[in-house]
C-alpha cells in the first residue's frame, strides 16, 4: 500500500509540474505538455490494470504487489525532455489508431511484473496483429519488442531473441533510435544467458554500447540497462575485472534515472558486489550486499524473490571465505523464498536447491544428499530454463556423490555431462570449465589413476 501511495503522490506531483512548466513558467510548449499528459495517462492506466489484476488474484500472490509497483515505469520519466516523443503517421485517423494500440501495449507491463506471462503473451500477440494491420512500422517495432519481453519471461528464449532482433531492425529503419538501443539491450541480455552463444554477446557489446551512448543524457534508463546487461555478460564470460568496472558505471548511471526507485539501486549494488567477490574484494562485496539487502527488505519485506537472490549472493560470499554455517543459513532462506514465490518446480527453485546441496556437500553434511541431488536432476528435466543456471554444478555434485560411494561409472557419466555443458556454454578458458577439470582430477585420484589425475 505504501508503494502505491508513493506512486500516486509522484504521479500527482508530475501532473501539476507539467502544467506549471508550460502555462505558468513557459519552459515547455503546449505540444510538449500534450506529450507529457499522454505519458502520465499511460502510467496511470498501468497502475489501474495492475490493481484490477491483483483483485483477481488469490491472497498467496499478493506478495508480488511491492515488486509489481516497483517495476512500473516512474511518472518522473514523463518529465524527461518534455515527455515521451511519439513517432506518428501524418493521417489523423491513423494517429488515433496508433495511440490506441500504444495504450494497449502500455497496459501489458503489469502482466510482466505479476509474472502472468502466458496471458500477457497472448495479449501481446493480439496487439502485434493490430499493429501490423495499422501498418505503421515504428508501432510494429514496439509491439514486437513487447512480445519479445513476454516470450523471454515465459522461457521461450530463442523466439524472444528473434523478436528483439526484428524489433531493433525495424526500429532502425523507422528512425526509432531509442527503441533500437532498448531492443539490442534486451537481445544482449538473452544471448548472454543462452548456451552456445556467449561469444556472440561479447562481440555485440561494443556496438550496443555505442548505440546507447548516442542518446546521451536523453536516455539514462536505456544506458543503465545497457550497462547492467554488459555487466551480466562479462560476469558470465568470467571477465570479472571488466565486470567490476562496468557494474560501477551502471551504479553511477542509475542515479541519473528520473524517479528511479531504491530497488533499482539495490539491483546495481548486487551486480557490483558479485563482481567484487569474484576478484577477491570480499569486504567490499560484503558491504555492498548488505546495502542491497537493507534496501530490498525495506521496500519488499522478507519474503520477496529479490531478497532471495541477494541472500544467495551473501551465501556464496560466505562460502568463499569458509563461513559455511552462515552460508547454509542464507541459502536455506533463499530456497524457502523461491518455493513460496514460484512453487515447487521452477528454475529459481532449482538454482537455489542446487546451491544449498552443494554447500551441504562442501561442509561435510553428505548423509542422504544423493537422494536430494537426484530429485533436483528430475526437476531439471522438467524445466526448460534449467540449462541456463545449474546444469554444470548439479552434474559435478552428482559425480562427487557417486564417487564417494565408489560408483565410479555413474560418477564418470555425470561428469561427462558437466564437461559437455561447460565446454558448450563457456569454452575451455573459463573458471567453470576449470571446476569440471578439478572434479575429474578428484575422480581419477579416487580410482588411484594418479598420472591421469595430475
Amino acid at each position: 500500500v505504501s508503494a502505491l501511495d508513493q506512486y500516486d503522490t509522484e504521479w500527482r506531483a508530475q501532473r501539476a509540474r507539467a502544467c506549471e512548466e508550460t502555462r505558468v513558467h513557459g519552459t515547455h510548449s503546449e505540444e510538449a505538455l500534450g506529450r507529457r499528459v499522454r505519458c502520465l495517462d499511460r502510467r496511470k492506466h498501468e497502475v489501474d490494470v495492475l490493481l484490477n489484476r491483483l483483485e483477481s488474484n488469490d491472497a498467496q500472490r499478493l506478495h508480488k504487489v511491492a515488486r509489481a509497483v516497483g517495476g512500473l515505469r516512474s511518472p518522473a520519466s514523463c518529465s524527461l525532455d518534455g515527455g515521451e516523443r511519439e513517432l506518428l503517421p501524418e493521417d489523423s485517423e491513423q494517429q488515433a489508431g496508433v495511440r490506441a494500440i500504444r495504450d494497449e501495449l502500455a497496459a501489458l507491463h503489469p502482466f510482466l511484473e505479476l509474472s502472468q506471462y502466458k496471458e500477457g503473451l497472448g495479449l501481446a500477440q493480439d496487439s502485434l496483429s493490430k499493429a501490423q494491420e495499422q501498418g505503421w512500422p515504428p508501432l510494429i517495432a514496439e509491439a514486437r519488442f513487447i512480445r519479445g519481453q513476454f516470450e523471454v519471461a515465459a522461457g521461450h528464449f530463442d523466439q524472444g531473441r528473434e523478436s528483439f532482433m526484428q524489433a531493433a531492425q525495424l526500429a532502425a529503419e523507422s528512425g526509432h533510435q531509442q527503441l533500437v538501443a532498448e531492443a539490442w539491450n534486451q537481445w544482449l541480455a538473452v544471448v548472454a544467458e543462452r548456451p552456445r552463444v556467449p561469444s556472440e554477446a561479447l562481440d555485440a557489446l561494443a556496438p550496443i554500447e555505442a548505440l546507447a551512448l548516442r542518446g546521451g543524457e536523453l536516455w539514462p534508463e536505456t544506458m543503465a540497462r545497457m550497462l547492467s546487461a554488459k555487466t551480466q555478460t562479462l560476469l558470465l564470460a568470467g571477465r570479472y575485472l571488466e565486470a567490476e568496472k562496468s557494474g560501477e558505471r551502471a551504479l553511477a548511471q542509475v542515479v541519473k534515472i528520473p524517479g528511479a526507485t531504491p530497488v533499482r539501486r539495490a539491483s546495481a549494488l548486487h551486480d557490483v558486489a558479485l563482481a567484487k567477490g569474484r576478484v577477491g574484494k570480499y569486504q567490499e562485496a560484503s558491504d555492498l550486499y548488505e546495502k542491497s539487502l537493507a534496501i530490498e527488505l525495506a521496500y519488499y519485506g522478507h519474503n520477496h524473490p529479490e531478497v532471495g537472490h541477494t541472500l544467495r549472493g551473501i551465501s556464496a560470499l560466505n562460502a568463499t571465505t569458509g563461513r559455511y554455517q552462515e552460508a547454509i543459513s542464507a541459502a536455506t532462506d533463499s530456497l524457502r523464498i523461491a518455493v513460496e514465490a514460484f512453487g515447487a518446480e521452477h528454475y529459481e527453485v532449482l538454482t537455489a536447491g542446487v546451491w544449498l546441496a552443494e554447500l551441504k556437500y562442501r561442509s561435510g553434511g553428505r548423509a542422504e544428499l544423493l537422494g536430494e541431488a537426484l530429485a533436483l536432476e528430475a526437476m531439471a528435466a522438467k524445466i526448460s530454463q534449467a540449462e541456463l543456471r545449474s546444469e554444470i554444478r548439479l552434474q559435478v555434485l552428482l559425480s562427487q556423490l557417486y564417487a564417494g560411494q565408489s560408483l565410479f561409472e555413474n560418477a564418470s557419466g555425470h561428469l561427462a555431462k558437466a564437461e559437455s555443458a561447460a565446454r558448450t556454454r563457456h569454452g575451455t578458458a573459463h573458471l567453470n570449465y576449470a571446476t569440471v577439470l578439478d572434479a575429474q582430477a578428484e575422480l581419477y585420484a579416487a580410482q588411484s589413476r594418479h598420472a591421469e589425475a595430475l
